[in-house]
C-alpha cells in the first residue's frame, strides 16, 4: 500500500510539473515574438519637408544643375490653335489681295492726260510711278503677314523643363520657321504669378480658352529683348512650380 502511494505521489508530482512548464512555455512564447522598442537615443527618420521647402529645393535644384531630374515635365499647354490657324488664313488671303493689286499697278496703272485738242485720255504711267505703287502693295501686304509670324512666334504653345532642370524647351504657334527654343532656366523670369485666389481654392484646370481670352503672362528671357506670351486660358501642370521657377518680385 505504501509502495502503491509513493507511485501516485510522483506521478502527480510530474503532472504538476508537466503543467507547470507548458503554462511558462505558453507564457514565455509570445514576448519572444514582440518587438523591441527603439532606444531613446537612437537616431529618428526626419519629417518629410513642407510643399515650399521642397519647391525650394526644387528650384535650386534645378539652378545648380541637380540630377535628380530624369525626366522631362511639362509646366504649360495650351492646345487650342484654331484662333492662330486662322489668323495665318487671313494673313495668306490678304497677302494673295495685295499681290494682285501691286500686278495691276505694275502692269495697268494708267494716269489721265490732255493731248493738244484738249481731250482727256488715260495712258500707261510712268515706269518708276507703276512701280512704286506695286512695291507700296507689297509693302503692305508683307506687312500684315510678319506682324502674324511675329505674334505667333512670340506665343508660347508649350512649355517643358528638360531633363536635369537647367534648360527649359519653349513650343511656339508659328507655322512657320523655327518654333521650338532650348533655354536656361535662370534667364527666363516673369513678373506675374501663375498662382491668383481664384486657382488657389479651386484646382480643377480649367479647358482651353480662346486666345486673349484672360490675358497673357509675359515670360522674358535675359537675352532676348521681347518676351514671351503664355495665355492664362491655357492649362498649368503646376502653377505653384510655374511660380517657383520664373517669378520674380519687381
Amino acid at each position: 500500500m505504501s509502495l502503491l502511494c509513493s507511485a501516485n505521489r510522483i506521478g502527480l508530482g510530474r503532472f504538476r510539473l508537466d503543467s507547470t512548464c507548458l503554462r511558462s512555455v505558453q507564457t514565455v512564447r509570445p514576448h519572444a515574438y514582440t518587438t523591441v522598442p527603439a532606444h531613446p537615443s537612437a537616431p529618428r527618420p526626419p519629417p518629410p519637408p513642407p510643399p515650399q521647402a521642397k519647391n525650394q529645393a526644387f528650384r535650386q535644384g534645378s539652378h545648380t544643375g541637380g540630377q535628380s531630374l530624369k525626366v522631362d515635365v511639362p509646366l504649360y499647354d495650351n492646345a487650342d490653335q484654331t484662333f492662330y490657324r486662322v489668323a495665318y488664313f487671313c494673313a495668306g488671303g490678304q497677302m494673295l489681295l495685295w499681290l494682285t493689286f501691286a500686278d495691276w499697278c505694275w502692269r495697268e496703272l494708267r494716269v489721265a492726260e490732255v493731248d493738244s485738242e484738249g481731250k482727256k485720255r488715260y495712258v500707261l504711267a510712268p515706269r518708276w510711278e507703276r512701280n512704286g505703287a506695286a512695291l507700296f502693295c507689297l509693302g503692305v501686304g508683307g506687312l500684315f503677314a510678319a506682324a502674324v509670324q511675329l505674334w505667333t512666334s512670340r506665343r508660347i504653345r508649350s512649355l517643358t523643363l528638360l531633363k536635369g532642370g537647367q534648360y527649359v524647351g519653349i513650343d511656339t504657334s508659328n507655322i512657320l520657321g523655327r518654333n521650338r527654343l532650348v533655354l536656361p532656366t535662370r534667364s527666363l523670369r516673369t513678373w506675374e504669378r501663375a498662382v491668383t485666389d481664384s486657382t488657389a481654392k479651386h484646382h480643377v484646370p480649367k479647358p482651353p480658352t480662346t486666345a486673349a481670352a484672360n490675358g497673357y503672362i509675359i515670360l522674358k528671357p535675359q537675352s532676348h529683348k521681347t518676351g514671351f506670351m503664355i495665355d492664362k486660358g491655357g492649362e498649368f501642370a503646376d502653377r505653384k512650380l510655374f511660380d517657383t521657377l520664373f517669378y520674380r518680385a519687381r
